[in-house]
């Protein structure tokens, strides 16, 4: 009787998916592109072509979410151009209840426990959005309108800056009294190479009287707002809000870490990886 050897019992491969990321794109979510929910394992390699920037509307929406796949998937994500989280809303002047912080930074990449990721990042970047700046604090205080008449006043706090990711910019709050000014809200978080964030709003003003505080200033790529400052000069002066923390560049929930084939550099990476 003839001998044919053992037979082999290596697993069939997974069904394969293919995507290339042509155009600069938001949101963009693995299940969505699929069309359907996986009922089984499948491998899925992704590749971000030169120059393309993927990024969020929101940042409490990854850029890139490659969660829900069934557990044993596999994702190859090969990114030679840009993928960066929302950045964080600055918060807003404090115009007489308080001035609110800044929120946290976006995003990049969200996958979680049922697949496992390999990342080529060697031409590409990937940075979490910045957290967004405090707003400023407002101060308190009276001025002589005329002889024994004093008149209660309030300089509003400025706004906060945006978070690096194209955050929105915090709103100035508003001042009461003789010569009051708003405080004006700050700059917009922006995109691009140096991913510049937002700048604090100006503090508003009572002249001869007081001062709000300037609102703090939006976080760079993977990393935290700064707070506003308190008011100034008043009677009573309130303090600014906390800054926003940053985004993740890679946000695991639960999920194993990744695979770095390449990439994995500060210059090319910002923000953690965790969560």
């Amino acid at each position: 009787m003839p001998f044919f050897g053992p037979r082999s019992h290596n697993p069939p491969p997974l069904p394969t998916s293919n995507f290339t990321i042509s155009a600069d794109t938001t949101n963009w979510n693995l299940i969505a592109q699929l069309g359907y929910t996986p009922t089984f394992p499948i491998s899925v390699t992704i590749t971000v072509n030169s120059g393309r920037v993927v990024r969020s509307t929101s940042p409490t929406v990854p850029a890139m979410n490659l969660t829900g796949l069934f557990a044993g998937s596999t994702i190859a994500l090969i990114n030679n151009g840009t993928i960066h989280g929302r950045g964080g809303t600055a918060g807003a002047g404090d115009s007489g209840a308080g001035p609110t912080a800044g929120s946290q930074g976006g995003n990049a990449i969200e996958t979680d426990g049922n697949s496992t990721l390999t990342i080529t990042n060697g031409a590409g970047y990937i940075f979490a959005g910045g957290g967004g700046g405090g707003g400023g604090g407002r101060a308190n205080d009276t001025v002589e309108t005329s002889s024994g008449e004093f008149t209660p006043v309030r300089a509003g706090g400025g706004g906060g800056g945006a978070g690096a990711g194209q955050g929105t910019a915090g709103a100035g709050g508003t001042s009461t009294g003789p010569g009051a000014t708003n405080g004006s809200p700050g700059g917009t978080g922006t995109t691009g190479t140096a991913g510049a964030p937002g700048t604090g709003g100006s503090p508003g003003t009572v002249p001869g009287a007081c001062g709000g505080g300037t609102g703090g200033t939006g976080g760079a790529y993977g990393a935290a707002g700064t707070a506003g400052a308190a008011g100034v000069n008043g009677t009573s002066n309130t303090a600014g809000a906390a800054g926003g923390s940053a985004g993740r560049a890679v946000r695991l929930n639960g999920g194993p870490a990744p695979t770095w084939v390449s990439g994995n550099t500060a210059d090319r990476v910002k923000g953690t990886v965790g969560g």
